[in-house]
């Protein structure tokens, strides 16, 4: 395959075809990491570093859907919530997602997100979890940070 560099403002960009992304489980909002080896570009993504700008709550429910028919199930929601919410009240916040959501929700949602994308790779439900969690930490007011019990 052959591509060209297009201007995208004063910078050149690549375009990658949907679906090579796809084959690579790639979205717009997942960070690459960029190496030079010998002469050679390499371009992968990047794992456990999210997206630092708020979700959207369509990409929360875009994630919340594919997890559920990856086999997400409330026990495994409540590893990954900060603090304890059922599914359904999950799904009403996303209803009413304003532009500063609630820390905790964008805490979940960020590991959400984490989680798919390791489920994605072939990661067992139970690494996944660990590794979102880790991913995206979530410090109480007390300092003490969530973990896996």
């Amino acid at each position: 395959m052959q591509k060209r560099l297009v201007k995208v403002g004063n910078s050149l960009g690549l375009v990658i075809d949907k679906s090579l992304l796809s084959v690579m489980n790639v979205t717009r909002t997942t960070r690459l990491r960029m190496t030079l080896e010998g002469g050679r570009l390499i371009v992968e993504p990047m794992l456990g570093d999210c997206d630092p700008r708020p979700p959207t709550a369509r990409e929360a429910l875009a994630a919340l859907r594919e997890l559920e028919r990856l086999g997400l199930r409330q026990e495994h929601f409540d590893q990954i919530a900060p603090v304890p919410m059922r599914l359904g009240t999950y799904m009403a916040y996303l209803d009413y997602l304003g532009p500063a959501p609630r820390h905790e929700l964008v805490i979940t949602i960020r590991r959400m997100s984490e989680l798919r994308q390791r489920l994605r790779f072939g990661w067992s439900k139970s690494e996944a979890i660990a590794a979102a969690i880790a991913a995206v930490p979530f410090e109480l007011p007390s300092g003490v940070e969530t973990r896996l019990d």
